[in-house]
């Protein structure tokens, strides 16, 4: 599993997030910025995890009738990152 994952993988999954429909384009300024500095200890360490926290820190500010789907969409995207779904 590729559960730790490097500055480099976090910004590349952050475009492929908007590839597939989680978030817009004007997300990716918060989204990078909460990764670089969580508001939370827990999601100090480089992981998946921390980084699907800062997509759900970021995503609260939108439309919250579409965050269902965009929930759905970014577990397929880290699923399939980190080996769990194809």
């Amino acid at each position: 599993m590729k559960a730790e994952i490097t500055d480099i993988n976090a910004h590349d999954l952050v475009i492929r997030a908007t590839d597939v429909g989680v978030c817009s384009n004007r997300l990716i300024p918060p989204v990078l910025n909460e990764w670089r500095e969580p508001r939370h200890n827990a999601f100090a360490r480089r992981n998946v995890w921390s980084l699907f926290n800062a997509f759900t820190v970021s995503l609260k500010d939108g439309n919250l009738a579409e965050l269902p789907k965009r929930t759905e969409a970014l577990h397929g995207l880290l699923d399939t990152h980190v080996g769990l779904a194809a």
